[in-house]
C-alpha cells in the first residue's frame, strides 16, 4: 500500500489519507503460443482505511487515482453513491 498525498479526502467519511493498493493474481493462466503460461494480473484501487470504501479496480495506478478524484465532493443519496462507482 502507498499513502497518497495531494488527493481528495474520502467522500463518505472525510478521512484525508487514502491509500493506493496494488494487487496481483498469480492464478491467472494465459495461453501463449499453445502453452499455458502462468502470469500475474495486476490491478490497482484507492481505499479509505477509516470507512473501507474503495474505488473500482483499475489496470493502472493513474486510472485508480483518477477514479478517486473524479467523484463528487458530497455524496447525498444512493444515486450519488452509485455514480461514484460508475464506469
Amino acid at each position: 500500500m502507498e499513502k497518497l498525498l495531494n488527493v481528495k479526502p474520502c467522500p463518505f467519511c472525510g478521512y484525508a489519507n487514502p491509500f493506493l493498493v496494488k494487487e496481483k493474481d498469480y492464478d491467472a493462466n494465459i495461453h501463449d503460443n499453445e502453452e499455458k503460461v502462468r502470469k500475474a494480473e495486476v490491478w490497482f484501487y484507492v481505499v479509505c482505511l477509516k470507512c473501507k470504501v474503495k474505488t473500482q479496480e483499475e489496470s493502472s495506478r493513474e486510472r485508480a487515482i483518477a477514479r478517486w478524484e473524479q467523484r463528487k465532493e458530497k455524496q447525498n443519496d444512493v444515486h450519488d453513491v452509485a455514480e461514484f462507482y460508475k464506469d
